[in-house]
């Protein structure tokens, strides 16, 4: 088990370029960044919409008290689980949209060799996964707009700063949220247990999630040498405290000893891993690990059977 705040040869840093491309053009197919869409993913998407999902009437979120509290800077006292963890699902979403949107703008070099440009893509992906969980749910985001102000003001000071200074927050963002969703993801199985389906739906769609961005952190891991990797895991739990600030339903859902001790745990450790002992994909592909065909074919899978 590897630690992704340990620096690779630079050698190394480049066979993990390679090995990256290769295996996002396998997992995504051909891109266009024009639609800013790729060929397998969309046909994911397809397949999410020929079979389209709810929970029971008894589970269904009450829209209004979703829409009153998306966004809001003070929740409704004594919301229930279910509308906390579907709140922290659009809460995230507005995030990701927000900065994958105004990347998109700054940065118009689109180069398929290049995985700073399919991490784009990638992310963008991430925003109609979680609005597809909080359909499920019943309710519906509401239109993108800027997220609040602690989270904006940081994710515009990275997007315009150089990756060789911005890769540093980005690789902790990318871990800290990779810790929310992995929370996220197994409160889902207590508050939906009764729910096999959605449940079982749930699981693929944060799979999706947290396979890409377990993806970017062995890619920025790849881009740094050992003094910004040092600097990473001692910024990692105070750039979560910032963020937090703009996100008390997730505070709320999970308990700030909760995330922030999971993050913590990941700063120090720097074991990001899949859950249920999986292997990843492009570990197994830079033979880091060692994993059947069989199962990094069922990793790799874009699929709801998958």
């Amino acid at each position: 088990m590897r630690d992704v705040f340990q620096s690779l040869p630079v050698e190394e840093r480049e066979r993990v370029k390679r090995a990256y491309v290769e295996y996002l053009r396998e997992r995504n197919g051909a891109p266009d960044f024009d639609t800013k869409t790729c060929a397998k993913r969309e046909a994911f998407f397809a397949e999410l919409d020929a079979r389209p999902l709810v929970v029971s009437p008894a589970s269904r979120l009450d829209p209004d008290t979703f829409q009153r509290n998306q966004g809001a800077k003070r929740l409704d006292p004594g919301l229930d689980r279910r509308t906390l963890w579907a709140l922290c699902a659009a809460s995230v979403n507005l995030s990701e949209d927000w900065g994958v949107q105004y990347t998109f703008q700054l940065r118009t070099d689109r180069d398929p060799d290049d995985p700073y440009a399919w991490v784009l893509l990638e992310e963008n992906y991430h925003t109609r996964l979680l609005a597809d969980c909080v359909r499920m749910l019943g309710a519906q985001m509401a239109p993108a707009a800027e997220p609040k102000p602690t989270t904006r003001f940081i994710l515009r000071a990275l997007l315009h700063l150089p990756y060789a200074l911005s890769n540093v927050t980005i690789l902790a963002a990318e871990i800290i949220g990779i810790a929310a969703f992995q929370l996220m993801k197994d409160e889902a199985h207590v508050l939906f247990a009764h729910e096999p389906e959605v449940l079982a739906r749930i699981d693929c769609l944060f799979d999706q999630i947290l396979i890409d961005e377990i993806g970017h952190v062995r890619w920025l891991n790849s881009r740094l040498g050992p003094v910004r990797l040092a600097f990473t895991r001692r910024v990692t739990p105070l750039l979560a405290t910032a963020f937090l600030r703009d996100v008390p339903e997730i505070i709320e859902l999970l308990g700030r000893d909760r995330l922030m001790g999971t993050i913590r745990t990941l700063a120090r450790t720097g074991h990001v891993e899949l859950d249920g002992a999986r292997k990843h994909p492009l570990d197994a592909r830079l033979g880091h690990v060692e994993a059947s065909a069989e199962e990094i074919e069922g990793v790799m899978a874009l699929s709801l059977a998958g």
